[in-house]
């Protein structure tokens, strides 16, 4: 029926077109309100889950600082000078801290940095998180 008036209106006037923009908008919105949006229920609080949470917010924190200015600078410079994985001599694209800031290294100390690429960063950081 829709098409019909379509077809039947478009030649005719702007009178015909204001009144088919009128009815389509009166259908529509019946439809969007006679349709409802189904209710979907609250995250539960997961006592278990406490101490994930805790990781979570502690990683949160120290991504905050690989997002300042300072690091980005730091990081773009170092990688300028030293483009070389230290463990395998291939393209460096990570610099990493020597010794991890969470075990007491300078975070911005050049002499506690090195370039890795991404393997040989994955490894050493696996090696540490089971340590």
């Amino acid at each position: 029926m829709l098409t019909m008036m379509i077809k039947h209106c478009m030649p005719i006037s702007l009178k015909c077109r204001w009144l088919f923009v009128s009815i389509a908008k009166a259908i529509c919105n019946n439809i969007v309100n006679t349709t409802k949006m189904p209710n979907v229920p609250k995250r539960k609080q997961r006592p278990w889950l406490q101490g994930q949470n805790q990781h979570s917010k502690e990683r949160m924190v120290r991504n905050k600082f690989y997002q300042t200015t300072r690091w980005r600078k730091l990081r773009a410079m170092f990688i300028k000078q030293h483009p070389l994985c230290v463990e395998c001599n291939g393209v460096g694209q990570v610099v990493d801290h020597i010794t991890p800031i969470k075990q007491g290294g300078d975070s911005l100390a050049w002499d506690n940095l090195q370039t890795m690429c991404h393997r040989c960063h994955n490894v050493k950081s696996g090696r540490e998180a089971h340590q």
